[in-house]
């Protein structure tokens, strides 16, 4: 199955807001096995899109958005990093919303450090897309399973 325009969304906004946020220029590329150490940011949709986006980002990617968005010392690591993914999230799931003509929502995403990424749990959505790719800063890739309601 082709690319839906809405996948299109999803994909155009996650590298325009990253690279808007981070200066980090992307290239799309094909599957590659996953690094070591990375994080895994997990987050639910639910309104007029049901179910999850999945990123999974190298510590030295990671290292990148927090040095280029750090404005105070007194912010940790992990809440700059959780900013710059809410801020990924809203805007990816407002530009879906719009397209839809749906209201779409996400939960607090979940960051987690891991050696390795864990097992994908398929749930029972029509459409699950995979996204690889790569930079300066190591491999980011994304999924998002879900269902229009």
């Amino acid at each position: 199955m082709g690319e839906s325009k809405l996948d299109k969304i999803l994909c155009s906004t996650f590298v325009s807001i990253t690279e808007h946020i981070t200066g980090v220029t992307f290239t799309s590329i094909e599957e590659k096995p996953f690094e070591k150490e990375l994080y895994t940011i997990r987050s639910k949709m639910n309104g007029g899109i049901t179910g999850d986006i999945v990123f999974y980002i190298p510590k030295k990617f990671a290292d990148k958005v927090v040095d280029v968005m750090k404005t105070d010392d007194e912010i940790s690591y992990d809440d700059i990093l959780m900013e710059y993914v809410n801020i990924l999230f809203g805007r990816m799931l407002s530009c879906a919303s719009n397209y839809l003509g749906k209201y779409a929502r996400f939960k607090p995403p979940i960051v987690k450090w891991t050696d390795e990424p864990e097992a994908e749990t398929l749930d029972t959505y029509t459409e699950m897309k995979r996204y690889c790719f790569e930079s300066d800063y190591g491999i980011v890739r994304f999924r998002a399973n879900y269902t229009i309601v």
